[in-house]
């Protein structure tokens, strides 16, 4: 399950600020970027595998001045290490398993039907 919200329009200068974003145990937040590459808005994926909600103010993304840390534990810079372990966690938790194992089971057959590349004599 992914939930989506859009960022504030008016959003503070890259020179003058850095953005951090912060997950909880259930939920990995996604920044979609512009063409200009602002970010626009944030994806939730829930990560726990059960029905889970998020509060509607939850402080998932903190502009904070060059310099100065993240307000509370849990936030990441979008350029650390964790962000990106956790993008990894956000693709795994988005797939559908079972229609994973049906395409490869799909294509199996498609390939046991095909005839060989090279013709042995």
């Amino acid at each position: 399950m992914i939930a989506e919200f859009q960022l504030r329009r008016k959003q503070p200068s890259d020179e003058t600020h850095e953005l951090w974003v912060r997950r909880t145990k259930d939920w990995v937040p996604t920044l979609i970027h512009s063409s200009r590459r602002m970010p626009t808005r944030v994806l939730l994926t829930n990560v726990s595998g059960k029905l889970v909600w998020c509060p509607a103010h939850f402080p998932v993304v903190h502009w904070a001045p060059y310099g100065e840390l993240a307000p509370d534990d849990g936030y990441v810079r979008l350029t650390s290490a964790r962000y990106r372990d956790w993008q990894v966690l956000a693709y795994e938790a988005a797939i559908d398993k079972d229609l994973l194992k049906r395409e490869q089971r799909l294509y199996d057959e498609w390939l046991a039907k095909q005839p060989p590349a090279v013709e042995r004599r």
